[in-house]
């Protein structure tokens, strides 16, 4: 979802508002936190300026205070440029600002981890400083060139307290990618691992019920089938069980590992209360 979801005074709007404070409402009773997920840029067109005094800040802004405000029992907001309506890098912006911040002659202006680091400080601010919310920053890109951009905008980030929120397996549908390379290339700020427990892989992915756990060096790691009629296989690798990338800290309960995942989030993701921004579960 993006913020903009939360604005205005549609039916459509309103319910979505109503079902997402049931929600909230409903995870804090189960002891979890819950947070809701946004993308920038959305609500711009093609031009944005990144200048300090750029109306583009105040506007975010307005709308973060505003779309907040109508959820005000969530924990927080994980953030993400991946995906996004406009993501940054495919704004542009020719004032004399932006011009001079970057490398001569590229319309690259200013650089795309500046842009990454200059969103998440104004963003930022509202979420963390005026809301009172955490902000997890979601790594969700696959190019080469997008990551380079992320680990180096959000090391640079200065006064402001986040967690970079990153996939493993690196992007959906493929289970045997490693971690996403952001994790814990993000400077001096925390980061934890996404897990895809559930299995979303080759798109016929299932939370099997008969779940198998089995316990390995640095945690449980469990097994997922690949659809309803599964019985586990690979689709691309007959005869080979493809094992999800959910590893939990040593410790964990068994049972516990299922009660970790909700089968469909609805726009919004939690986490085990009282495990600060420490654990994750989508």
């Amino acid at each position: 979802m993006n913020i903009e979801d939360l604005l205005g005074d549609s039916p459509e709007v309103q319910a979505r508002v109503q079902v997402l404070n049931q929600a909230i409402t409903l995870a804090h009773e189960h002891g979890m936190k819950a947070h809701i997920w946004a993308h920038e840029f959305s609500g711009t067109g093609l031009e944005v300026c990144y200048a300090p005094d750029s109306p583009v800040w105040e506007a975010r802004a307005r709308a973060y205070r505003a779309g907040l405000a109508r959820i005000p029992d969530v924990d927080g907001m994980v953030l993400m440029f991946g995906s996004a309506p406009m993501p940054p890098w495919a704004t542009a912006c020719l004032c004399e600002w932006c011009m001079a911040t970057g490398e001569e002659n590229s319309i690259e202006t200013p650089s795309q981890d500046e842009r990454i680091r200059l969103i998440t400080e104004h963003v930022g601010r509202v979420v963390v400083h005026e809301m009172g919310q955490e902000l997890f920053v979601r790594t969700f890109v696959h190019k080469p060139a997008e990551v380079a951009w992320h680990s180096d905008g959000l090391a640079s980030v200065q006064g402001l307290h986040f967690t970079g929120m990153h996939k493993g397996p690196v992007q959906d549908w493929q289970p045997y990618h490693p971690h996403h390379p952001c994790t814990g290339h993000i400077g001096p700020h925390p980061s934890i691992l996404e897990e895809d427990v559930a299995g979303e892989y080759c798109g016929l992915g299932h939370r099997d019920p008969g779940l198998r756990v089995s316990r390995g060096r640095g945690g449980h790691r469990a097994r997922t089938g690949r659809g309803p009629d599964s019985d586990g296989t690979d689709p691309r690798l007959p005869g080979r069980r493809a094992p999800a990338r959910g590893v939990l800290r040593p410790g964990t309960p068994r049972r516990g590992l299922l009660g970790l995942c909700p089968a469909r989030p609805l726009s919004m993701v939690s986490f085990p209360r009282g495990c600060g921004q420490g654990g994750s579960a989508r």
